[in-house]
């Protein structure tokens, strides 16, 4: 038994734990570089989104990779508009989206979610 064939990432931590968040990221970039997982979803969620939304160096690389490799990440709209961070959000091409429902859209299409 492998990985799914249709993953959703979720990465929750944030600056108090960079490296969790990378780890995640990172994973999400292999799955879809090496062709492990058909599709991958990554969802920014809570502290994520305040650390994606600086100016780290780490995670705009990682950011930019999984774009390259066809990853659109989104953050939920709610949290972003909180903590007014959506128009950075915004530049880094990460969408924005109520997270409740997206998250339910991914589990009825088969997605399994792995959290960071």
């Amino acid at each position: 038994m492998g990985m799914p064939k249709k993953v959703l990432i979720i990465v929750s931590s944030g600056e108090e734990n960079k490296e969790k968040a990378m780890i995640g990221m990172r994973l999400a970039i292999g799955l879809k570089k090496n062709k492990i997982s058909e599709e991958v979803g990554m969802l920014f969620f809570g502290p994520s989104e305040r650390l994606v939304a600086g100016d780290d160096s780490d995670i705009n690389n990682l950011l930019k990779e999984a774009a390259d490799n066809g990853i659109n990440p989104f953050a939920c709209s709610g949290i972003a508009n909180r903590d007014d961070i959506s128009v950075k959000l915004a530049s880094k091409n990460i969408s924005l989206e109520g997270a409740s429902k997206t998250i339910g859209r991914y589990l009825e299409s088969g997605f399994v979610p792995i959290t960071f």
